[in-house]
């Protein structure tokens, strides 16, 4: 299997009376920005909802996301500037999306988004155009993220020898110099739990990172990502039985300054005109700029022939077009993870008012947890609906239902009923959970 796509990337945007054409966005985030428990809430501007991120919005930003209604957790995350930045060269819009966005959906699909995204959140349509009617919004790539994953490659420590890297660095003169030169050490290595995992090469403005993605995934927070990655995976042909290994190269601006495809750089560029040309550059960051090289007798290293499934994967890819088989993001928490921290949490509980473990599923307990926080239980209730709305609103999460009435939970009090209840979940939930059955 070679899958390979852009897994990160950050937008920039600007247009003629920006403050102007979005002033009904900006002042109901400006709002929200002082309001210390806004994260996470959805607001309604022109009819498209907005869900406002907190921690980003900062300074002179403020920040929201926008999900897609059918998936979970797959949307796209902005910062806007409150004002018209003072420096030209600052844009005042910058859209990320993520690696589930890009790997999930393609970017002609991406492209069409913003656009639409663009006409909802604008006061009026006529400030996106010119007087000649052409789209007049400006777009640059801030930075890109390309990654290439096989399982048809595998590396080891001792492998470290065999990559030959050209460093590109600037004179304290401001001119750019480039100086070659094959790096005997390495940079930065990757251990997880103890295990070698791959290496990083590179300076801030151009990373090259090779690891073990299938092991990266494993020790992830977020396991839902790692099942949105399997079920890809699978989808194009991973039977499993090997670890993916993931080559990875991020640009930033300044490195897209040095990268040209028919004598324009990159960051000449605008966005989709980078995500069509980003394949044309492999040749260079992966042949030339670092490389994986076949040992010789020849003592500089810079003539070891480049290594065959090195260079046919490289090739592949730079065959490869946007076209490969996606999967939608099936859930953006992780089942089981959840009902982990529900049985610690759970246990801990049980501890803390002396009481046995099923007792906490009874109507007393949210009695004593409301006594606890010295407050009433329908106050209760709605601390955990506000908390739960920010929840939804920071992980993309669509809140299809409808809350049952309080009588709806009489059979908490009848023991019979709740320890029958218990005993299915014991067998359908902990037994799959832990990989055992209760007896």
């Amino acid at each position: 299997m070679i899958l390979s796509s852009v897994d990160t990337l950050y937008a920039h945007y600007t247009l003629p009376r920006y403050e102007e054409a979005f002033r009904t966005l900006l002042e109901q985030l400006t709002f929200l920005r002082r309001d210390p428990e806004a994260d996470g809430l959805k607001c309604w501007v022109h009819d498209q909802p907005v869900y406002f991120a907190k921690d980003p919005s900062f300074g002179s930003w403020v920040a929201f996301h926008t999900w897609l209604p059918d998936e979970e957790g797959v949307g796209l995350f902005w910062r806007m500037y409150d004002h018209t930045p003072t420096l030209a060269r600052m844009w005042p819009i910058e859209i990320r999306l993520s690696s589930v966005a890009l790997w999930s959906r393609p970017w002609s699909f991406w492209s069409g988004e913003i656009e639409r995204l663009f006409h909802a959140l604008v006061d009026d349509p006529a400030y996106l155009y010119d007087d000649q009617g052409r789209f007049q919004v400006r777009s640059r790539v801030h930075r890109i993220d390309f990654a290439v994953d096989s399982d048809e490659w595998m590396f080891v420590p001792e492998d470290l020898h065999r990559f030959v890297t050209r460093v590109r660095t600037t004179t304290e003169n401001d001119w750019r110099q480039d100086i070659v030169e094959w790096d005997e050490t390495l940079e930065s290595s990757h251990f997880v739990s103890r295990r070698f995992s791959g290496w990083k090469f590179g300076s801030s403005s151009k990373v090259m990172r090779v690891y073990d993605k299938t092991r990266e995934l494993l020790m992830h927070t977020d396991r839902s990502k790692a099942s949105f990655f399997h079920a890809l995976w699978r989808e194009n042909g991973w039977d499993g039985s090997n670890s993916i290994w993931r080559v990875e190269v991020q640009l930033r601006r300044e490195a897209l300054n040095d990268l040209k495809v028919q004598g324009r750089t990159l960051a000449a560029e605008n966005v989709d005109e980078v995500m069509t040309d980003i394949r044309r550059v492999l040749a260079y960051l992966l042949l030339e700029w670092c490389s994986l090289r076949e040992p010789s007798s020849d003592t500089n290293r810079s003539r070891w022939p480049i290594d065959p499934t090195w260079q046919r994967i490289v090739e592949t890819v730079m065959q490869q077009d946007d076209t490969f088989e996606r999967v939608p993001r099936r859930e953006a928490m992780y089942g089981p993870t959840l009902v982990r921290q529900c049985i610690r949490l759970l246990a801990r509980m049980s501890l803390y008012f002396h009481w046995m473990p099923i007792e906490m599923l009874q109507r007393e307990f949210v009695k004593r947890l409301a006594e606890v926080l010295q407050i009433s239980v329908p106050n209760f209730w709605s601390a955990v609906e506000r908390e739960q709305l920010r929840l939804a609103g920071r992980l993309g999460i669509q809140r299809n239902y409808i809350y049952p009435r309080e009588e709806g939970f009489e059979w908490l009090l009848d023991v019979d009923e709740l320890s029958r209840k218990l005993r299915v979940w014991k067998d359908h939930v902990y037994g799959d959970v832990i990989g055992t059955r209760m007896p």
